[in-house]
């Protein structure tokens, strides 16, 4: 179906409302148009900010997302995490120390590892610690003020009593990955205790679905190289291979 050029600008921005974040090459497949006019396009929209212009597409004005409601990051791509949780699950070898970060997709790692005997587990979030406390195993809350939006801990006493610990692994998520391959996050607070957990592990590992891949957020909190591994459904596309191989990035790909 082809659309005039004001009803095509609309569409992108109805679809950039659903998603959060478009890509040229996908824009220009879906109108049947050139890479070259979805860019006149976007930078027609950008006008209006409406949106910010970013390698390879666009993301919300503002989205630089901002917290999103625990119920509804829950129902979002279920199969997905399970089977990203899954891959995570078997790394986890009985009796070992294991940091699991808040978040939906770490609550599926966690149910995925009641299995694996004699793990002792520590968390910042209240669900995942309650649901293992439920199922009478080994669990230490990394506690401080409770984000009510999300059920986790943050801010400077949970930071302090992560530094007390030593974890063989830690499994953490994102809210936002971008072109450049950084990690990002809504709140400052979330960055500090991330990277805290980066320090306090043997291995880290990140799990984020492909949802979380080309979006922006108010705060860095480091680099996807960071990580022993990135485990995720998300397909390089070649440009990103290579940026990966150059940063000498990892994937775990389920």
């Amino acid at each position: 179906m082809a659309f005039l050029p004001e009803e095509r600008r609309k569409k992108i921005l109805e679809i950039l409302n659903e998603s959060g974040s478009v890509t040229i090459g996908e824009l220009a497949r879906r109108f049947g148009v050139s890479e070259m006019t979805i860019r006149r396009d976007l930078d027609r929209c950008r006008v209006t900010g409406r949106l910010e212009r970013c390698r390879g597409g666009a993301v919300l004005r503002g989205d630089n997302v901002g917290e999103e409601d625990y119920s509804k990051k829950r129902s979002a791509n279920l199969e997905v995490k399970r089977r990203i949780a899954a891959c995570c699950a078997g790394l986890v070898t009985e009796g070992m120390q294991i940091f699991l970060d808040a978040g939906t997709t770490t609550f599926s790692i966690a149910q995925e590892l009641l299995t694996v005997p004699g793990i002792t587990f520590l968390t910042n979030d209240l669900k995942t610690a309650l649901f293992l406390s439920r199922h009478r195993r080994d669990v230490i809350f990394v506690g401080g003020h409770i984000q009510n939006s999300t059920g986790s801990a943050v801010g400077p006493l949970t930071l302090e009593m992560m530094q007390e610990f030593f974890v063989d692994i830690a499994f953490v998520g994102t809210a936002c990955i971008n072109e450049n391959f950084d990690v990002l996050t809504p709140t400052i607070e979330k960055a500090f205790m991330k990277r805290a957990v980066l320090r306090s592990a043997k291995e880290c590992f990140l799990a984020a679905d492909s949802s979380k891949f080309h979006r922006s957020a108010l705060v860095r909190i480091n680099s996807l190289s960071d990580y022993t591994a990135v485990v995720t459904d998300y397909r390089l596309a070649e440009e990103e291979k290579r940026l990966a191989e150059t940063k000498k990035i990892e994937f775990i790909q389920v």
